[in-house]
């Protein structure tokens, strides 16, 4: 205090050692009977200030923001961004509201729900102040184009100084997707069921890849046109791929067991990828093939080469029975037992391993076509049938390429064989029609020995050539 004068300066300062934030006080000012000038009322002068990283503002009529920059805005897509980056504010010796104006792309609120882009006021509680801590809540407006931004708020109110604070942020692009891959389930040959996820670009200004991996398959339409090749979504509404159905299905033809360690790949050149995982079982009946074509042999002749195939089971509630149809016969081990009854696999808590059948044409079938379904069943999942055919008939079609290729030269007890690819069959039959020879091609030439003598006939595939072995 000054006493026993007629006027006087105090002097007054924040001190040290405070956190970052704000501050109010007054200073009190007591006498008999002067009459002070310049206090507010009842002779108490309000204070207010700030620590802002180290600096200290403060003042008697004063409108004082915490810090004066906000720089880490950032959304991708539509936006808005979050809130987070809050303005604090306290406020002495007003006579008016706070108008809070935000500049284009920025948005401001008292209440962090209803946002506006237009002048805001913050009204005084009535003697002049704003209480310590007011929160002004901040954003980067929604739909702002790709980029970066920067801008101001300013706050202001009669006979104090303006404040501005510099404001900043990023838009960049993104790839939103909604719906899960979950829980597939193939039964047999497949493929499953299909499910749907949606994708959509924001400010992607190019297209959206889709890639599926390599047990699923994808398509654009809803039961059809599925495969393993990547969907191309173009950006076409303002630099932004609109919401876009995907249908996805485990595929078929894969052993019994799970799928989950597949992810669809969702890509843009701006965009961070996304990855949706999917997961799946293939169950039931599964076998290798899903037919048997070309059991040919000569009349008078036969058995027809036999076809190898395999089959497996889960989720079965009895064994499995395998059917073969009229005029085919089946075995469980290659070149004998065969039989045209049915064949039980015994499962075991519903399961039959990975087992290899043999199929083939029976002998002693007149000239004609024939075919049928190989059938099998168990309770509990859906029945699988492999389709089956062969012919008796000395004049088979011969296949022009392969013909044109093919060369048979009777060798001293034995027949060169050229032409044929590694793993095509090869077939030596005498003028009876009968099966002297059956052996798998090896790429280059391949001999055969045989005992044989006069005429004989040689096939390999669909292509027959006749050879004299003196």
């Amino acid at each position: 205090a000054v006493n026993g004068s007629a006027s006087g300066t105090v002097y007054t300062r924040l001190k040290s050692g405070l956190l970052t934030d704000l501050y109010t006080g007054n200073v009190a000012f007591a006498s008999n009977s002067a009459v002070f000038s310049g206090a507010s009322t009842d002779n108490l002068l309000n204070l207010a200030g700030s620590v802002t990283g180290g600096s200290v503002i403060f003042g008697a009529t004063a409108i004082l923001p915490v810090v004066s920059s906000l720089s880490t805005f950032t959304y991708a897509g539509n936006g808005p961004s979050a809130s987070s980056n809050n303005l604090k504010i306290t406020c002495s010796g007003l006579s008016s509201a706070v108008t809070v104006t935000p500049s284009a792309g920025f948005e401001v609120s008292t209440d962090d729900i209803t946002f506006q882009s237009t002048p805001m006021d913050v009204a005084n509680d009535g003697a002049g102040n704003i209480a310590a801590g007011t929160i002004i809540y901040t954003r980067m407006a929604a739909g702002l184009t790709l980029g970066s931004k920067t801008g101001t708020i300013t706050l202001s109110a009669t006979g104090a100084t303006t404040r501005t604070v510099s404001v900043s942020g990023t838009v960049t692009s993104s790839i939103t997707t909604v719906g899960l891959l979950v829980g597939f389930k193939a039964e047999g040959n497949g493929p499953s069921v299909e499910k749907s996820f949606t994708v959509k670009g924001t400010n992607t200004t190019s297209a959206i890849t889709v890639t599926p991996p390599t047990h699923y398959e994808i398509s654009a339409t809803s039961g059809s046109g599925f495969g393993l090749t990547p969907l191309v979504l173009a950006s076409v509404v303002g630099d932004s791929v609109p919401t876009t159905p995907i249908y996805v299905r485990l595929k078929g033809g894969f052993a019994i067991g799970t799928y989950n360690a597949d992810t669809i790949l969702i890509t843009n050149a701006n965009a961070t990828t996304k990855k949706l995982a999917c997961t799946g079982t293939v169950y039931g009946i599964v076998t290798s093939l899903s037919a048997i074509a070309d059991m040919n042999y000569i009349p008078n002749g036969g058995p027809s080469a036999e076809r190898m195939f395999t089959v497996a089971a889960d989720s079965l509630q009895s064994d499995l029975l395998i059917t073969p149809p009229a005029n085919f016969e089946i075995s469980l081990t290659s070149g004998s037992n065969y039989q045209t009854t049915p064949i039980t696999l015994t499962q075991t808590l519903g399961v039959v391993a990975t087992t290899n059948l043999y199929v083939r044409l029976v002998i002693g079938l007149s000239d004609s076509n024939y075919s049928g379904n190989i059938d099998f069943t168990a309770t509990g999942v859906t029945a699988v049938a492999i389709a089956l055919s062969g012919r008796v008939d000395i004049s088979v079609p011969i296949n022009e390429a392969l013909s044109n290729r093919l060369m048979v030269i009777p060798q001293a007890g034995s027949l060169k064989v050229s032409g044929a690819h590694s793993g095509d069959l090869i077939e030596v039959y005498n003028a009876y029609g009968q099966t002297l020879k059956t052996v798998r091609a090896t790429d280059g030439d391949n001999y055969i020995a045989t005992a044989a003598k006069g005429v004989l006939f040689v096939k390999v595939g669909t292509s027959t050539k006749k050879v004299v072995l003196r």
